[in-house]
């Protein structure tokens, strides 16, 4: 049997949008929030109160509202056991608000 060597890998938030392995400089990244935004209508929160599991399709769109960050393909297959821990400072203007954050699976574009 094959032993599974576990490497634990840690992603930092680049200056121009991706995610990087090494750490950047400090940096700002300006937001506006878009209410219309959504992480879609069979998103996890909907499917509990419907009965049934969340599904995500194709999430392009949605993701164009929101504020995203994406790394270069990684260079191995990669499986993820247990969770991602995100750590992250923020400062709002706004006196609620709630930050989701999702690891999504980012597929070759198909033309």
């Amino acid at each position: 049997m094959a032993t599974r060597r576990r490497v634990v890998r840690r992603w930092h938030l680049g200056q121009a949008g991706q995610l990087d392995e090494k750490a950047c400089p400090a940096s700002t990244v300006s937001y506006r929030v878009d209410p219309a935004a959504s992480s879609g209508a069979t998103n996890r929160w909907h499917a509990i109160m419907l009965g049934r599991g969340a599904a995500y399709p194709d999430r392009r769109a949605a993701d164009s509202l929101l504020l995203t960050q994406t790394s270069d393909p990684l260079p191995i297959d990669l499986q993820r056991p247990g969770f991602p821990v995100v750590t992250l400072r923020l400062a709002t203007s706004s006196s609620d608000g709630a930050v989701y954050v999702y690891l999504e699976d980012v597929g070759p574009v198909v033309r």
